[in-house]
């Protein structure tokens, strides 16, 4: 991926899409691992997690993911949703997170230089066209292995396929890695990165009924960028 050190990065994940991704390469992404990845390219602002939700039915392994991300440096957004037979027999979730994707996208707009999407739907095209007239740079991080309009491919600034980060990305690829357990408020218990790689990140699931993510504190910094460095694609 093509980043600028000093170019302040938003990363927004279609939870629905980057699920899909997982099942066509046969893979389980490493979140910790995807973030310290970002991390280490740019100047992350933050990275929010989009996902339809439905009502908690005994063990629900999203619920589970999307508690472990809450703890572990990203924000999440959920939207109701409900769970499905699709014709193959297989159980889905059914919910829509686009349009508050989109709405906070065009708000925190002024916090951002990059914008990496995951996601793969037509309709982030127009949002990503939104996004460049305001002078920002977007990337899409996908597979072509799964859904990815070709729309949304020609206007991006750069594509990514997902493939070339697997060794960043797998959780198979970190299964030597050593971790750590926390236990979380909630009395759950939470796998963490192994000491001295934790996230200073305040961690925050936000309600339907906020409009806008709430930014880790370090958002505030201006992230101004030297003469010398250029963040044009």
């Amino acid at each position: 991926m093509h980043f600028y050190k000093r170019e302040r990065l938003i990363v927004l994940i279609d939870g629905l899409h980057m699920r899909s991704v997982e099942r066509a390469l046969g893979i389980h992404i490493d979140f910790a691992r995807m973030r310290s990845h970002f991390q280490a390219g740019a100047y992350l602002v933050g990275m929010i997690y989009y996902t339809p939700l439905a009502p908690q039915q005994g063990e629900d392994p999203l619920r589970r993911l999307v508690d472990w991300l809450a703890y572990n440096g990203y924000q999440v957004v959920t939207r109701p949703a409900r769970h499905y037979v699709d014709h193959d027999g297989k159980n889905r979730l059914r919910g829509d997170t686009r349009v508050a994707l989109a709405v906070d996208a065009m708000a925190l707009a002024p916090a951002a230089d990059h914008f990496v999407m995951i996601a793969g739907h037509s309709d982030f095209a127009h949002l990503a066209e939104a996004l460049q007239i305001q002078g920002k740079r977007v990337s899409v991080l996908s597979s072509m292995q799964t859904l990815i309009a070709d729309e949304l491919r020609r206007t991006a600034n750069q594509f990514i396929e997902i493939e070339t980060l697997l060794p960043d990305f797998d959780m198979a690829a970190s299964a030597n890695d050593v971790g750590r357990e926390a236990v979380a408020p909630d009395g759950n218990t939470h796998t963490h990165l192994a000491p001295g790689n934790e996230s200073s990140s305040e961690a925050t699931i936000v309600e339907r009924r906020k409009r806008v993510p709430r930014l880790p504190r370090s958002s505030a910094r201006t992230g101004r960028r030297s003469d010398k460095e250029d963040p044009s694609p």
